[in-house]
């Protein structure tokens, strides 16, 4: 799939969609029973919905310019050295999240909800906001640990919410 730097709207039908090439700059997707698979050079401007899980491989950075990221599946976004920032307000994901990348490099991801925390393993910081959007929710952990290399921010805009990450021997190197 060569890259487009416009932007590429994907709208599929159902099945599997897999994504590869230098750069996948402006992608959009609208999936239906589809599980979206990237694997880029660098990814950003990404937006769209999926009723299936997302799979990130990028050697590059993973930035979200605008639109939105609704996601009912899994999430598994890895950048190997380099940030993850999914930080639009209306962002939704459903299924648990794991987001991985190495050395001193940041990770930030925004959910209009109640994100799940996935496996995870981050080189530099991690920030986390939940309740960002008109329906409340805290942030909770399923399987697997979480190890960030530094400072760790958790805020959930909505009140009278919980964080727990308690069910997992974490490793949280820095300030939290």
């Amino acid at each position: 799939f060569p890259s487009h730097d416009n932007g590429a709207n994907i709208t599929t039908l159902g099945g599997n969609l897999a994504i590869q090439g230098a750069a996948a700059d402006g992608a959009s997707l609208a999936a239906s029973t589809t599980t979206v698979t990237i694997s880029s050079g660098t990814v950003s401007t990404l937006g769209g919905s999926g009723s299936g899980n997302l799979s990130i491989t990028a050697t590059g950075a993973v930035n979200q310019a605008g639109g939105t990221l609704s996601i009912k599946g899994t999430s598994s976004i890895t950048t190997g050295g380099a940030t993850i920032t999914l930080t639009q307000a209306g962002n939704d994901f459903t299924g648990a999240v794991s987001l991985n990348n190495s050395g001193a490099n940041n990770v930030a991801v925004t959910d209009a909800n109640a994100p799940i925390l996935g496996t995870s393993s981050i080189g530099g910081d991690l920030a986390i906001i939940t309740g960002a959007g008109t329906v409340t929710g805290g942030l909770t952990q399923t399987t697997g640990a979480l190890t960030v290399g530094r400072a760790t921010t958790l805020t959930s805009s909505a009140a009278a919410t919980d964080i727990d990450l308690s069910t997992q021997a974490n490793s949280l190197t820095g300030a939290v």
